[in-house]
């Protein structure tokens, strides 16, 4: 009797055994498997900033602390006269500015990007266009409509962007649906971004790009 106790007591151990390392196999194995997405997110983001780098973009960040809270960089030029160059149709410069509460009737904010973002930005922009607006997901029934951006200045919703469509950088993507009731306007050259909504110049500096630029035009931009 003595034997068979021993030997059952001996079984529930092994078995008690088992199922704990099953369990933490099984928690090994979940956690691996919930990294695994993880892991291709950062290899792939790695390997477009990579591709990025190769193909002359830099995410110029150090514009901002550098200039603080100044319209003028450090260097004798303007921030005007640098914007207006670089964010110029053939310059070497994009910017991507959210304007909140500047949205006409029927949308809330503006997201405007400019200069050479508009090549970079995930989104799809015909060359021909110097205006390119999409609205929001959420507001495709607006596709094709006019819309006032005040003082009569009015344009065509050319289209809309789709559900989980990423839209920024290399450097910083993010979902197009994190907009929402949001006029998406692109537009190649400065002055015509100015003549269609107001912003500041020192509104530009915070997330801002540089194409194909040698080591001495981003040192005199910076």
């Amino acid at each position: 009797m003595k034997v068979m106790k021993q030997v059952i007591h001996d079984v529930i151990s092994e078995i008690g055994w088992i199922l704990l390392f099953g369990l933490l196999a099984a928690i090994v194995l979940r956690s691996c498997i919930s990294a695994v997405p993880m892991i291709q997110q950062v290899t792939g983001l790695a390997d477009k900033v990579n591709a990025a780098r190769d193909s002359g973009i830099r995410c110029i960040t150090t514009l901002y602390s550098s200039w603080g809270n100044t319209n003028n960089p450090p260097s004798a030029r303007p921030l005007e006269e640098i914007l207006k160059e670089g964010l110029s149709d053939g310059g070497k410069l994009g910017s991507k500015v959210f304007l909140s509460g500047q949205g006409p009737k029927g949308f809330d904010d503006v997201l405007l990007i400019m200069g050479r973002m508009t090549d970079h930005s995930g989104i799809d922009v015909p060359e021909d266009k110097v205006v390119y607006v999409i609205a929001s997901p959420d507001k495709a029934d607006s596709v094709g409509t006019e819309v006032d951006l005040g003082l009569g200045r009015t344009v065509t919703v050319d289209g809309a962007a789709e559900r989980r469509q990423e839209i920024g950088t290399v450097f910083g993507k993010e979902y197009v649906d994190n907009y929402k009731k949001t006029l998406i306007v692109f537009v190649r050259d400065y002055n015509e971004a100015k003549r269609l909504l107001r912003f500041a110049p020192g509104q530009c500096v915070s997330n801002i790009i540089c194409v194909g630029a040698d080591d001495e035009y981003v040192s005199e931009v910076i």
